[in-house]
């Protein structure tokens, strides 16, 4: 019977700890906002290759994250510290789960804009992808909730 009752405490704690809202919440209270973090971490070493993928985000993965109306906010993090120097991690922020796979069509003409097909432009562009393709195939996903009560705004 101890066993039980301990198996379904663990449970209620982690599901409470899981649930992004608080459970000791008044029924009458509104409920919290609730914003979702992408966390996009790729393993790129030092050198060419690291110029190169740092260079596909600044010229085309940042400008479409900073015109892209679902996107709330955009980071692109270089490792400074620490035991691994080769990261390279990207935040965004989505105001819905629903938003963090909405299509931007305004990003896709800007890049069929500023890349046309056949362009020297898109050739170089191409050849920086085929570089980010190599390393995307690695990286590690991560989607988190934040309850904006407990965030500084």
């Amino acid at each position: 019977m101890n066993s039980i009752v301990r198996r379904s405490a663990c449970a209620l704690a982690g599901a409470l700890f899981l649930f992004p809202m608080s459970a000791a919440a008044q029924e009458d209270e509104p409920a919290p906002e609730i914003r979702y973090i992408t966390v996009t971490r790729t393993n790129v070493p030092l050198g060419e290759d690291r110029q190169k993928v740092l260079e596909m985000y600044e010229r085309v993965m940042t400008p479409q994250n900073r015109m892209d109306p679902n996107v709330l906010s955009y980071s692109v993090a270089t490792h400074i510290w620490g035991s691994n120097s080769n990261d390279i991690v990207i935040v965004a922020e989505y105001a819905s789960w629903a938003a963090i796979n909405e299509a931007c069509e305004a990003c896709d003409e800007w890049f069929e804009t500023n890349f046309p097909e056949d362009s020297p432009q898109r050739a170089e562009i191409d050849a920086l992808g085929d570089v980010f393709t190599r390393y995307q195939s690695g990286h590690s996903d991560e989607i988190y909730t934040v309850n904006m009560n407990r965030a500084k705004r």
